[in-house]
């Protein structure tokens, strides 16, 4: 078994996660790059093209692009599509509003070697009382 990895983050909008990791060095846009109805991202230049984002702790750079963030992940809540928590490592207010409207629990990580560090599939777990989040 691999050791755990803690990361020191920032509540953006707090909540408890226990999930698997999804994760990309991309900058994510949500317009023309996610299916909310089935949780999937369907953009053919991403990383990210065919991978479910339903029930994730979906790490990523930042956000990138529109307003639309809100719509998508309302859309996909609805469906039941919704990521379990957004990590990122800058902040992008229009992803931060829309976790907030759609109670998502959302995070900055300051460490880049968390790109290096975690995999996909690999469980991330949020320690509220330390600020951390655990992967492994």
């Amino acid at each position: 078994m691999s050791k755990e990895k803690r990361y020191k983050v920032k509540t953006l909008c707090p909540g408890e996660v226990s999930a698997p990791a999804l994760i990309t060095r991309e900058r994510v846009s949500m317009l023309g790059n996610c299916d909310a109805e089935h949780g999937l991202f369907i953009d053919p230049k991403s990383d990210l093209k065919g991978k479910s984002f339903a029930g994730k702790a979906l790490i990523f750079t930042s956000g990138k692009g529109s307003t639309l963030w809100s719509f998508f992940l309302n859309a996909s809540r609805r469906y039941g599509k919704q990521p379990a928590a957004i990590i990122n490592r800058e902040i992008d207010s229009l992803v931060v509003w829309a976790c907030v409207l759609c109670d998502i629990p959302m995070f900055q990580v300051t460490d880049d070697s968390i790109f290096d560090n975690v995999k996909d599939g690999d469980k991330v777990t949020f320690d509220s009382a330390k600020q951390e989040i655990v992967v492994g």
